[in-house]
């Protein structure tokens, strides 16, 4: 069974798949890597650690075996070793939309455009077509 994360605080992010879980808000975020079983913070992931005011922008998803946590002034988090160490950086201009892996690559839209990775660590920005277009959240399903 899954148990609630360790807060009594504001939750308004929780994002993930797999094995792992994220959860986020007025606090600091904490992960699960066994479905909900026990929750840790983020460990030397400095951007994790104080991650907060996850709303429109922010997030995390998990796929291709990395999990991914994106800040909402475009910095990252990722892990392929379920938290044990963590790759950081900044993706950069404009980045910080709602994470989300769709196949074969996690995309962060934020507006007009997206930041796309296959890992995670490398980003590339893609604008939307047709020009004008804007959103900040998408989603994939079966």
């Amino acid at each position: 069974p899954c148990t609630a994360p360790p807060y009594n605080e504001n939750l308004r992010e929780a994002g993930g798949g797999g094995p792992a879980i994220g959860v986020g808000g007025d606090i600091p975020a904490r992960f699960s890597f066994d479905g909900g079983r026990r929750w840790q913070s983020g460990g030397p992931c400095s951007l994790v650690d104080g991650f907060s005011n996850l709303g429109q922008a922010g997030g995390f998803a998990f796929g291709g075996g990395a999990f991914v946590a994106v800040g909402s002034g475009g910095d990252y988090c990722q892990t392929t070793d379920l938290g044990v160490t963590w790759k950081t950086g900044k993706i950069g201009g404009g980045a910080g939309g709602k994470v989300v892996f769709l196949g074969d690559a996690f995309w962060a839209p934020n507006g007009n455009h997206a930041f796309v990775s296959p890992d995670g660590v490398s980003w590339t920005r893609r604008d939307h077509q047709p020009s004008g277009t804007a959103f900040h959240a998408i989603a994939r399903g079966a």
